[in-house]
């Protein structure tokens, strides 16, 4: 038995471990596949003695070996209470680290046909749309209507951020076949056409507004590097896009009743001062008084308090997803509260500013070293760039950088990753 030539496992276990991050419930099973992960590479590592291909960190692997030794300093050194945020650090940052390391090593082990694990890796975060469309399948069977917000597998937190990166893989697809005519994914270009659209259906039913934006900003990204670098044919295929950009934000506008009065609740929770009632997310009437949009003014209360609690503890108050919560107990005395709804906020807050500095260069450098495999003939790199891009950039605007989901980010980077690094004529981004 060899990698390259029976890679059933992976496609048994990996796309669960991927797909599974943060649905609740599950932890025990993401455990016990995360396990058989481990075992599954120790064993064919020993049994075949695969030549397993190289890879060189480069700029990128400094940058987080900075930032990994920096959010275990800040923990010890600087934060108010070493302990808890230690045991955070090595509760959550270990583990993500154990996820890339396995997302690294399956990848070297298909160095010879990635397009076993690239499958693999695509069915975990299309699972998500599956179990979104399968629940409007479900009402529709019992005679019900549509269903928003909702899926098999969770609410709309929970499954959004992996549609959103199935949408980076098939646009990343698309780049592929368009720049060298080559697949990331192994279909024709009429599935891929069919998965983009219950991709945007899964989207509009779940109305996470952080998505929708995402995929404008991926849409727009993609367009912008042909119009700049792209051959004549294929700016003007490219030239398309602004179209279904447009056509996606009409959808989802008039789909969806959450983006009324945004941009005046913003300016009210901005201008206004920040109570109580407002930052605990009261649903007393007396707590509403000049909303114009309930989610909106919240999350901007919400934002502006974790922008001053990082002008208040600019080093950071220790690890954890928790630290917004503990910045409004220590200021308000308030208890219960979890995240800003911002992940560059709630990073900065616990690992301080130094710490979301790392973070986002580690991410440039990742977008770099996929660009510029891509440019070299790699379709990987260009589902690498995309999702990192996608994944910090969703990061600004939601709360998913913490716990499972940046957990199940780092698999899916650590195998691209790793896909790009092997390439023997890929230039090296250091």
């Amino acid at each position: 038995m060899t990698p390259g030539v029976h890679p059933i496992l992976t496609l048994l276990w990996l796309p669960l471990l991927v797909g599974l991050q943060s649905i609740p419930g599950t932890g025990a099973l993401r455990t016990l596949l995360l396990l058989l992960g481990v075992a599954h590479i120790l064993w064919w590592r020993t049994r075949s003695r695969p030549q397993f291909g190289t890879v060189h960190g480069g700029v990128e692997g400094w940058l987080f070996l900075a930032l990994s030794t920096w959010l275990l300093i800040q923990a010890t050194l600087i934060s108010s209470s070493p302990e808890a945020s230690l045991a955070q650090w090595a509760d959550e940052w270990l583990k993500l680290l154990l996820m890339a390391l396995i997302g690294i090593n399956i990848a070297r082990l298909h160095a010879h046909t990635p397009s076993w694990l690239i499958t693999a890796l695509f069915a975990g975060v299309f699972l998500h749309v599956i179990s979104t469309l399968g629940l409007q399948l479900l009402s529709w069977i019992r005679g019900g209507g549509l269903i928003y917000g909702d899926s098999l597998l969770g609410n709309y937190g929970y499954a959004s951020p992996f549609t959103t990166a199935t949408f980076a893989w098939l646009l990343a697809d698309v780049a592929c076949r368009l720049w060298h005519k080559q697949r990331l994914l192994p279909w024709p270009t009429a599935a891929t056409v069919i998965f983009l659209v219950a991709t945007l259906a899964a989207e509009m039913l779940l109305r996470a507004k952080a998505a929708q934006v995402m995929i404008a900003v991926l849409i727009c990204v993609v367009l912008a590097i042909f119009l700049l670098y792209g051959k004549i044919r294929q700016k003007v295929i490219l030239s398309a896009f602004p179209f279904l950009v447009l056509a996606a934000a009409i959808v989802f506008y008039t789909g969806s009743d959450r983006w009324e009065g945004a941009s005046e609740s913003i300016r009210l929770a901005w201008a206004g001062p920040i109570d109580k009632q407002t930052l605990t997310g009261s649903d007393d009437p007396s707590a509403k008084v000049n909303r114009v949009e309930q989610s909106f003014y919240l999350r901007m209360i919400w934002a502006r308090t974790g922008l001053e609690g990082v002008a208040d503890h600019p080093l950071g108050l220790g690890y954890g997803a928790d630290a917004f919560g503990r910045y409004v107990h220590e200021r308000f005395g308030i208890s219960g509260m979890v995240s800003s709804h911002s992940g560059w906020i709630d990073f900065a807050l616990a690992n301080g500013i130094v710490g979301l500095v790392l973070f986002l260069a580690f991410a440039a450098a990742l977008v770099r070293r996929g660009w510029l495999s891509f440019l070299t003939g790699s379709p990987a790199g260009a589902a690498l760039a995309l999702l990192v891009i996608h994944f910090v950039g969703r990061a600004l605007i939601d709360g998913n950088l913490a716990g499972s989901r940046l957990t199940g980010f780092a698999l899916l980077a650590g195998a691209l990753w790793a896909m790009c690094a092997m390439q023997k004529n890929a230039t090296r981004p250091d």
